[in-house]
This record gives C-alpha cells, sequence and structure tokens, in this order.
C-alpha cells in the first residue's frame, strides 16, 4: 500500500479472521487501515460492522462510517 497507493488512500479490509492491527502493521499508514465486514448476503443485508484497528484513526472510521451509508448499509461498531 505504501509504494503503490496515494497517502490519502484508506485500506479497507473484509476479513473476520486477521487481525485490523496486524494488517495494519505491514504498512506505514497503519492510521488508515480499517475493516469493513459486509453481512451475506451482501446485496440484501443492510449492515456492515465497522472494526477499528489500534491506530485506526477517527477521520477513517467517519469516512467508512459516511461511506458505509452512502452505499445504502447501516454501519455498527467502533464509536
Amino acid at each position: 500500500m505504501d509504494e503503490f497507493a496515494p497517502e490519502n488512500c484508506i485500506l479497507s479490509t473484509n476479513t473476520s479472521s486477521i487481525s485490523i492491527t496486524k494488517i495494519a502493521a505491514a504498512t506505514k499508514r497503519a492510521d488508515k487501515v480499517i475493516g469493513m465486514h459486509f453481512m451475506n448476503p451482501v446485496p440484501i443485508m443492510k449492515l456492515v460492522e465497522i472494526i477499528k484497528g489500534y491506530s485506526t484513526s477517527k477521520e477513517t472510521f467517519d469516512a467508512i462510517y459516511e461511506m458505509s451509508k452512502t452505499l445504502g448499509k447501516v454501519p455498527v461498531g467502533g464509536k
């Protein structure tokens, strides 16, 4: 991510088995790493769980929270 993505890029993962903090440790931008766990079946279910890592910033959380709503989802978690 550090080499290929713009500095303002947020890395979001859908994994529920790897720690967000562990994923963030692989980048120099741990504040921009967050989890978005979409409930299945994704096209039907409105809920999306937002998971912060230890270093996820409030700005990253807020951006993903708001983006989830623009996708027609109901974001929960992390605040």
